[in-house]
C-alpha cells in the first residue's frame, strides 16, 4: 500500500535524533504495523456481515426512490397551472 514510503519518511525524519538499534526496533514495529493494516485491507468481509449491508444498502436504495418519486409528485403538482372557479 505504502511502498515503504512511510518508513524512509519516518527515517529521515527520526534519524538524527535516535540512536541507531532503537531506530531500526522502531522502524520495524512500523513495518509490521503497515504489514497489518494492509492484510486488514485484503481480508474478505464476512458472508453475514455483507448480507447485511447489502440488506441495508437495499432498504435504503428503495427508500431514496420512495422520496424521489413523491417529490417528483410534488414538483408536478407544484407546476400545474390550477383551474380558476
Amino acid at each position: 500500500m505504502c511502498g515503504g514510503l512511510l518508513p524512509a519518511v519516518v527515517l529521515l525524519c527520526l534519524l538524527p535524533i535516535m540512536e541507531s538499534e532503537r531506530f531500526t526496533r522502531a522502524l520495524g514495529r512500523i513495518e509490521a504495523a503497515i504489514d497489518r493494516l494492509e492484510q486488514v485491507a485484503q481480508a474478505p468481509v464476512p458472508d453475514a456481515r455483507l448480507a447485511a449491508l447489502e440488506e441495508r444498502h437495499r432498504k435504503l436504495r428503495e427508500g431514496t426512490g420512495e422520496a424521489l418519486a413523491r417529490l417528483d409528485r410534488l414538483i408536478d403538482l407544484a407546476a400545474t397551472p390550477t383551474k380558476e372557479a
